[in-house]
């Protein structure tokens, strides 16, 4: 009798094991899937501006249409565009919003200048494999940024995650890591469990920044170093990462007209899509 018990247990012991092991993945996304995406960001800067302490706050919460097609051998076209766009930020005491649903924010100063940001379309080729080719890319306005180290290519490899090309276990590791321009990012992944067919991984990256770029006619130098952790959620049949959230930290300093400002901050950010 318990033999015969074992022999039965054992199948089904198999069969847990094997449906939790998380099996390599592809991207695959059906013709015209399209989704809504809602990132959220809320950051907290200090820095030192000639001897004194300058803090900045900021909450931005940008909302976009996100969709894939086939593109043949090419992989997969990607479409990206921003429909609405919320800042709140304090520094030195004075608080700016905007709205980009209010239409005297549109026509105010900072509208003039993101006017022709809201509602372009980012193009991409995505291959199988994950390589990300911009087509058409988005031109951000004079003092205004994506973030440390963030352009449309490494904006849109937010939405996946590299597979380890083999089965791995709960509590299992992979590496992934990638240099674009003056960025380095290095990102270590661990596989939790698989739920509903999403693979929930717990993350932590660092990045390294070196970039330049001008803001009401000066030229500023950043040298930038992130890290921090956080957890994402995969969906299995597409590859793609449907809910995204990070906490952080930042350190460095930025040069302006010979003149060192050292940084430090945090940074809270989610980024979750979802069908339509």
């Amino acid at each position: 009798m318990k033999r015969t018990f074992f022999t039965l247990l054992l199948p089904l012991v198999t069969t847990l094991a094997f449906a939790q092991t998380l099996q390599p993945w592809k991207l695959n996304f059906p013709a015209g899937q399209a989704y809504n995406v809602t990132n959220t960001i809320e950051s907290k800067l200090d820095q030192q501006v000639m001897g004194q302490q300058m803090n900045i706050t900021n909450s931005t919460v940008t909302q976009a249409a996100l969709s894939f097609r086939p593109a043949g051998a090419e992989g997969f076209r990607v479409e990206q565009s921003t429909t609405t766009l919320k800042l709140d930020m304090q520094m030195m005491g004075q608080s700016t919003t905007f709205d980009s649903n209010n239409p005297d924010d549109m026509n105010g100063p900072i509208g003039e200048r993101l006017r022709d940001m809201i509602g372009t379309t980012l193009e991409a080729v995505i291959s199988t494999d994950g390589k990300i080719t911009v087509i058409k890319g988005t031109t951000m306005p004079e003092g205004f940024s994506m973030g440390t180290g963030t352009n449309d290519s490494t904006m849109l490899a937010g939405y996946f995650v590299k597979s380890p090309g083999k089965p791995v276990q709960p509590g299992g590791s992979w590496s992934e890591s990638a240099e674009t321009g003056g960025t380095k990012m290095q990102v270590t992944y661990t596989y939790r469990k698989t739920e509903n067919g999403q693979a929930h991984l717990d993350y932590e990256m660092t990045n390294s920044v070196v970039e330049t770029m001008t803001t009401n006619g000066m030229e500023i130098q950043t040298n930038i170093q992130t890290k921090g952790k956080g957890t994402l959620l995969l969906e299995l049949a597409t590859g793609l990462v449907l809910e995204r959230r990070y906490e952080g930290t930042l350190t460095g300093k930025s040069e302006v007209m010979g003149m060192e400002i050292p940084q430090e901050g945090i940074q809270k950010m989610t980024n979750i899509l979802t069908k339509k």
